[in-house]
């Protein structure tokens, strides 16, 4: 078994983004949704490479976040990402393990943050 430095691929990738705002300047909320899905096909010809001849992944990642101005240049921030990948070979692998246990993976992460906007000074007019 061997492990090719040469890891490339063909790729499909679909991927859409849509936002929705309301409120005055100053007081703005928005939420956005960010939808990512891949295809990956590995186009090794090398027999021994064990992780890349003849896999095949699809890969998808989606993301929501919220945006709202409090007061006074404060805001709150949050957001949610999902991200997953899954292996397939057409061929069995002849390894004790499978190789897709190493390839396929699900992270979740959730972030929440409050913020303060520093405004430019505006110069001085004399």
């Amino acid at each position: 078994v061997s492990v090719e430095d040469d890891i490339s691929s063909r790729r499909d990738i679909l991927r859409g983004d849509a936002r929705v705002r309301w409120g005055k300047k100053g007081r703005r909320t928005w939420i956005g949704l960010s939808l990512e899905d891949e295809k990956r096909d590995y186009t090794t010809d090398n027999v021994f490479d064990a992780f890349h001849f003849d896999r095949h992944d699809r890969r998808r990642y989606t993301s929501l976040t919220f945006h709202a101005d409090l007061r006074k240049g404060w805001f709150l921030a949050a957001q949610a990402e999902r991200d997953t990948n899954r292996s397939t070979f057409s061929t069995p692998t002849g390894l004790s393990s499978d190789p897709s246990d190493t390839t396929d993976y699900t992270e979740n992460l959730v972030q929440l943050g409050l913020g303060y906007l520093f405004e430019p000074r505006q110069p001085r007019r004399n």
